[in-house]
């Protein structure tokens, strides 16, 4: 039996190189979960600084359980558990008060931190529905993965690949971990 030759045997390895994708890629199911939840907990600081600019309370049950209505309906739709779908929108809700706590405690001790344009919380809310549009489509994808003895794990490790590649402090990065608290089972 013969073995490749040393140039080609480096060619094959640096083609398997090139094509493979980046250790910091996407690669669909939990990582495109815990990508729309970094989405949503970046567009929960313009939440966390309209509130702040507004002096409005950052729990808001009423239009929690507004979203928490039509995303289970959205969620359903696309062959989500309806409980599945009320466990994870409500970490979102969790972990974006999470986020406008900490900020709103950061602002309070620092105010030359304090967001120097806070949007309107009407301009917000569409660009959060989006985020969250985003999050059910992705908890129908990623249902295999969600159901597997590894989603642990694996949760944990793409909840750290986004925050990197969403740039996520610690505040937000702990915003983020509960934002997924419930994305396995």
């Amino acid at each position: 039996m013969s073995r490749p030759a040393p140039a080609l045997a480096a060619l094959i390895t640096a083609l398997g190189t090139a094509l493979a994708p980046p250790a910091h890629a996407r690669t669909g199911g939990i990582a495109d979960l815990a990508d729309a939840a970094a989405e949503r907990i970046t567009v929960s600081r313009d939440v966390a600084a309209a509130k702040w600019a507004a002096g409005t309370p950052i729990d808001d049950p009423e239009r929690e359980a507004q979203v928490l209505r039509d995303t289970t309906a959205q969620a359903t739709a696309a062959g989500v558990p309806a409980g599945t779908a009320r466990a994870v929108v409500g970490d979102q809700f969790e972990a974006s008060k999470i986020l406008q706590r900490g900020l709103h405690a950061r602002w309070a001790a620092h105010p030359d931190l304090r967001p120097r344009h806070a949007p309107d919380l009407a301009e917000v809310r569409p660009r959060l529905d989006a985020a969250t549009r985003r999050l059910i489509t992705a908890l129908a994808a990623s249902a295999d993965e969600r159901t597997s003895p590894a989603c642990t794990r694996t949760t944990a490790r793409q909840a750290r690949a986004a925050a990197h590649r969403h740039h996520l402090d610690p505040l937000h990065t702990a915003a983020l971990r509960r934002a997924l608290a419930s994305a396995c089972g």
